[in-house]
């Protein structure tokens, strides 16, 4: 109420010593907020107290409140609980939703106020009081209180006059009282509320007794249903404040429901226990209509056996790898690694019991309630994240490689359970949801795994490492050289056959490459008892970019035709296990020995293990060998060098065979992470970003660990080297660092290889702010700068070789013989030695870097040579019978320089070829003139360096002044 005062008496007092207070208004909204709380049999009473009490009571907003608490949606024309329009009926801002704001406040003298005043205010106020305790009972409630009539609505009172209210008067404030009264009537929310309310209101009341034959019982008990409908409208209805006793009410009407829903729960479950599935489907609906029947499906699905009557143990899966462990270890190895065969039963248990429990589901439950949902969700959380938590830690206990088979197994299984319950007939779990459930059931699981994983990389690739530089220390064999033809033969027959195999498991793959290089260790341990295959034209061929899991499936029907598992592609828990097993056994299952040559047909192949089957391209590999060993021969007997002498030769400092079980090791571990490629979110990046450490962690290992100290020890012999040390042509610390060069070649293309064929299914290999591509470019370039470095120093030793052996072979008579002595027309000894020098070591670089490299690497060789030959002829005395001798060394070093296709090197050797005639020329003013002839030269020698070479004839003093007269006298002119 509004508490105005108009002051017109003071008691003595001065306008000066006023003290003006103000007494706030509440604000309607606020007012309406306090009236929720109240019972419908009060509200009328308030209606009476004043006249904008009773626009409150009147308005809309009010009885939608009491509507929407009750769970009734209003449909009149304002908005309703199910309509998404904003139109607020055309009537303003709802008074619920807008801001607590006051009124203006009304300034009241209180110290100043005169008796004759306070007498005003107490009569108001007894008045007021008066009015309010006229109220309505709450019997003429139904009549009386709702009534809507024009008289008694103080909006069409206002509407009346001929004064305008203060809010549509320009200029003045509003008042939020007058905004309810000029709103346009809509009274839809009241008398839908008047309409429940007569309809409800003596059932409510008759639960004011306790007892069971309450009148909703007496009136709708033949038909349970009737009573559980009547039930849930009463509970709804008394959500709202009805009566000032209704505590008690709903504590009565509670208790009535509790009794009802109790006994329909043990009629549920009796029709259950019976397998009466129509008497299921009835009380579920009487549920349902009541509650929501949580209670019934809790029921539902607490009494399946396959939350307590589940015999599978996880632990059974160990009890094949103890099996498999208890084997010899030569044997061990011809076996192919343990599956988890319990683990694929006990899901083939589960997959039959969610599609017989669905059918059931289908029949009892309506599909809105959810009910298929909820069973899987408890069958993931309760059952099978039960049994994998301790199949995981059993494993995680036994062996880490177990562990990590185990958990990628059973994420495949699980996405074939995902797929039964997506394809589920009649009824079935929308994807999205069924996906987010897996994804939170396995997120504790896949948190550890992924770091697992990772440091297993790690440590794997470490342990192969450490574990081949053990055994290179202990080799004391010095390898068997070969031409270049043979090494490139096997360079391209190891990457053709690299490409094709690099799907499958290393050991399938290793005894593909063995059949490339012909090859059959004496260290492979004898093979388990074998058995025939079908021929190759029966075995589903494979392609680069087929798995590992289609390409070493075990040849049974129901496998052969089975791929890689998808989301949207169906396959039998059977098929995943035969994917799981024979992926595992990449790492342990020895070498298949694979026989078969491009001369004979192919026939029934003879394996060691009838789980790995290659495939026929992989097969006819075999004959690859055979160009490897009809390559012309080695370098001085022309006998057949086999391929397998070439992998030795190349193994010296940096290994083909631990880069290719390095590599295969990364593949079985990306291969797993594959699994988890097809989740989303947070958990898929995860994925994604381990893919990516695991490649960058088998670049690192074998960059850092193994091909740069490999390097750095190439380099650190060559500059050990001491040329008076070698006998013959050959530096072996240099042709140790070539064919290092070609190793690192080759493992660089393994690495491509293996990134475009396994890692670009991952990423984007045009992304280059993408980690694993930045660090492909750090390996390629470390290796780059390995080779730079080995160059570089390559060059020093081989130039050092050259000046040796000019200078402990070229003999003095070599270019001043005797006289009458007969000279032959060609190289001398020391010439083609240091030329064969070169050329051997220069053609084993051939191939094994890019061409810009080659070309600087040649110009450099031929700069330092050049300087080297112009150093050494200075040191000789030649003739001029001898100079037809060095005619022939010099022309023997420019045909070399040619070889080498470095047209900027052919000036130099040139004009080195034109210094031979100046020891055949007799007459010394000719050799005056030649030597002056700087065109001849090509602007490489100066006249001062010509004159020098000129004092190494042996007739050089005779004509000395002769051919010096210009350049010793001085003319005055």
């Amino acid at each position: 109420m509004e508490l105005m005062f108009d002051v017109d008496d003071y008691d003595g007092r001065s306008s000066t010593d006023d003290i003006t207070t103000s007494v706030p208004v509440l604000p309607p909204n606020l007012l309406l907020k306090c009236l929720l709380y109240l019972p419908v049999s009060s509200l009328p009473a308030v209606a009476q107290a004043c006249r904008r009490l009773k626009v409150i009571v009147y308005s809309d907003e009010l009885w939608e409140s009491k509507l929407q608490a009750m769970g009734f949606g209003f449909r009149g024309k304002k908005k309703s609980n199910y309509d998404d329009d904003d139109d607020d009926g055309g009537g303003g801002a709802s008074l619920l939703d807008g801001p607590i704001d006051s009124l203006p406040r009304f300034p009241v003298h209180g110290a100043n106020i005169s008796e004759m005043t306070r007498k005003r205010i107490s009569a108001n106020t007894s008045e007021a009081i008066g009015a309010v305790n006229g109220r309505m009972s709450l019997s003429n409630l139904s009549e009386e209180g709702f009534r809507s009539s024009a008289e008694d609505d103080p909006a069409n009172a206002s509407s009346s006059t001929s004064a305008k209210p203060r809010f549509q008067i320009p200029g003045l404030p509003g008042d939020p009282y007058s905004m309810i009264q000029g709103r346009k009537a809509n009274q839809g929310a009241r008398e839908q509320f008047r309409t429940i309310y007569k309809e409800l209101w003596p059932y409510y009341v008759d639960f004011r007794q306790a007892n069971k034959d309450s009148k909703v019982i007496q009136e709708f008990g033949s038909s349970v249903l009737d009573v559980a409908r009547m039930l849930a409208r009463l509970l709804a209805f008394s959500k709202a404040p009805l009566a000032a006793d209704s505590d008690q009410i709903n504590e009565n009407l509670q208790g009535t429901c509790e009794y009802f829903e109790n006994r329909c729960l043990h009629l549920f479950e009796v029709a259950y226990d019976l397998r009466d599935i129509s008497e299921m489907a009835k009380f579920a609906g009487v549920l349902l209509d009541l509650n929501g029947a949580q209670a019934c499906i809790q029921i539902f699905i607490q009494k399946n056996g396959i939350f307590f009557d589940n015999n599978y143990e996880a632990g059974e899966n160990l009890k094949q790898y103890e099996m498999w462990l208890s084997q010899p270890v030569v044997v061990r190895e011809n076996m192919a690694y343990p599956e988890f065969t319990p683990m694929r039963l006990f899901m083939e248990f589960t997959e039959m019991e969610l599609q017989k429990q669905g059918i059931i589901i289908s029949d009892v439950f309506p599909e809105e309630a959810d009910v298929l949902y909820n069973f899987t969700e408890r069958v993931f959380e309760d059952v099978i994240s039960e049994y994998c938590s301790q199949l995981f830690e059993l494993c995680s206990m036994r062996d880490k490689l177990l562990y990590l088979k185990s958990v990628p197994t059973a994420y495949r299984y699980l996405e074939h359970l995902e797929n039964t319950v997506i394809d589920m007939k009649p009824i079935n779990v929308p994807r999205y949801r069924i996906e987010k459930l897996l994804a939170r059931v396995f997120a504790p699981w896949l948190e550890r795994y992924l770091k697992q994983e990772l440091d297993w990389v790690q440590k794997s690739c470490k342990d192969q490492i450490d574990k081949y530089e053990r055994q290179r220390e202990s080799r004391n064999t010095e390898p068997k050289r070969m031409n270049p033809r043979n090494r490139e033969v096997f360079k391209r027959n190891f990457l053709k056959g690299f490409r094709n195999v690099i799907t499958l498991p290393y050991k399938i793959s290793s005894s593909i490459v063995a059949g490339v290089t012909a090859v059959s260790t004496s260290a492979s341990p004898s093979p388990a008892p074998s058995v025939t295959t079908p021929t190759a034209a029966a075995v589903a061929p494979t392609t680069s970019n087929t798995s590992v899991s289609e390409a070493s499936a075990a040849p049974a029907p129901a496998v052969g035709a089975t791929t890689t598992p998808t989301k949207n592609k169906r396959f039998s828990m059977r098929s995943i296990t035969s994917l799981s097993g024979s992926s595992s056994s990449s790492s342990t299952t020895s070498a298949t020995t694979v026989t078969a040559t491009s001369s004979a047909p192919v026939t029934p192949t003879t394996i060691s293990n009838p789980a790995f089957v290659p495939d026929r391209k992989s097969i006819s590999l075999a004959s690859d060998a055979d160009s490897v060993r009809s390559a012309p021969g080695g370098v001085e007997q022309q006998q057949v060098v086999t391929a397998q002498e070439v992998q030795e030769e190349m193994n010296s400092l940096l290994s083909v065979e631990l880069a290719l079980h390095l590599i295969h090791l990364d593949k079985d571990a990306l291969q797993r992470l594959a699994a988890f490629a097809g989740l989303g979110g947070v958990l898929g990046g995860r994925v994604q970003k381990t893919i990516e450490l695991v490649f960058i962690a088998l670049l690192r290992s074998m960059g850092n660990q193994h091909i740069k100290p490999g390097f750095a020890t190439a380099i650190q012999q060559l500059g050990r080297y001491k040329p008076s040390t070698t006998h013959g042509g050959g530096v072996t610390p240099l042709m140790d660092f070539f064919e290092l060069v070609h190793v690192a070649d080759l493992i660089l293309q393994m690495v491509q290889v293996f990134y475009a064929e396994e890692m670009c299914k991952h990423i984007d290999k045009m992304d280059f702010l993408n980690e694993a591509n930045k660090e492909k470019k750090s390996f390629e370039r470390m290796i780059d700068d390995g080779v730079a470095a080995g160059l570089d120093k390559s060059i020093e030793v081989m130039i050092d070789q050259v000046a040796y052996i000019l200078a402990t072979m070229q003999l003095p008579t070599d270019f001043n013989p005797e006289e009458g002595t007969d000279i032959e027309l060609q190289p001398t000894n020391a010439c083609r030695e240091a030329v064969t020098c070169l050329t051997t070591h220069t053609k084993m670089l051939i191939g094994c870097t890019d061409k810009h490299t080659l070309d600087v690497f040649f110009q450099e060789l031929g700069l330092r040579l050049f300087n080297c030959l112009t150093k050494h002829l200075r040191s000789n005395v030649v003739s001029s019978q001898g100079g037809f001798v060095l005619i022939c060394d010099l022309n023997h070093y420019y045909n070399f320089i040619v070889g080498l296709k470095q047209p900027t090197l052919n000036p130099n050797f040139l004009a080195l070829k034109e210094l031979g005639n100046l020891f055949i020329i007799q007459s010394p003013s000719d050799l005056k003139q030649l030597i002056h002839d700087m065109e001849r030269f090509g602007g490489i020698l100066r006249v001062e360096d010509v004159f020098e070479f000129a004092e190494m004839r042996s007739d050089w003093k005779s004509i000395q002044r002769i051919v010096e007269r210009d350049r010793l006298e001085c003319s005055i002119m």
